[in-house]
């Protein structure tokens, strides 16, 4: 859920709840209701909370486990033999096909970074 991203990315960064409160100009009580799933932030917090923690707005809504592009890029240049199974498809992929590839992809990266 959304508050357990940003209650994980805060601690990744050492940041008590005041400090972050701080940072992103709302109040600690505020902060602890997002963090606690009993509030949700608007738009304008849920951008400025991914600008902050540079992840994308769709990691924080659990669209995703990819944080950021930059992280994207990353596993597709550490997989090289992933884009080469791609191009030797001879169709062209379906939305669907290509969200349960990235999904499967995801969750192998996920495994190897727990081990």
């Amino acid at each position: 859920m959304l508050g357990d991203k940003i209650k994980l990315l805060r601690e990744d960064r050492g940041l008590s709840q005041l400090e972050l409160a701080k940072i992103l100009d709302v109040g600690n009580s505020t902060l602890s209701m997002y963090e606690s799933n009993t509030r949700k932030p608007d738009y304008k917090m849920i951008k400025k909370l991914a600008d902050y923690f540079n992840v994308t707005t769709d990691y924080l809504l659990g669209l995703t486990e990819v944080p950021n592009q930059q992280y994207h890029d990353q596993i597709l240049e550490d997989y090289p033999e992933i884009i080469s199974i791609l191009r030797r498809n001879k169709r062209k992929l379906s939305d669907q096909d290509k969200k349960r590839i990235a999904r499967i992809i995801e969750a192998a990266v996920i495994d190897e970074d727990e081990e």
